[in-house]
């Protein structure tokens, strides 16, 4: 059992911890535990920061191919995180 899957199972609603498992699952190629994750985080979206609100569109977006979205979310996440930086 990974450390995501043990915070998911301490915490049902930790969303960046789906997230997290996603990505995981995802650089192993492993697609076929992705669905069902995916599922849970779209039901879990009310306990979502800004922050992985952002990574759920851009999963959404990716999974469409719609490359002009990913952009646009990209740019979001570069100015959130650059706020307040001089």
């Amino acid at each position: 059992m990974t450390l995501f899957e043990k915070a998911i199972e301490e915490d049902s609603t930790f969303v960046s911890a789906y997230i997290k498992l996603i990505q995981s699952y995802g650089a192993q190629g492993n697609l076929s535990k992705i669905e069902d994750l995916y599922e849970k985080v779209q039901s879990l979206q009310q306990y979502a920061t800004e922050h992985d609100m952002l990574l759920i569109r851009l999963m959404e977006a990716n999974i469409k191919s719609d490359v002009m979205s990913m952009i646009a979310i990209y740019k979001k996440w570069l100015e959130n995180e650059t706020k307040g930086v001089e």
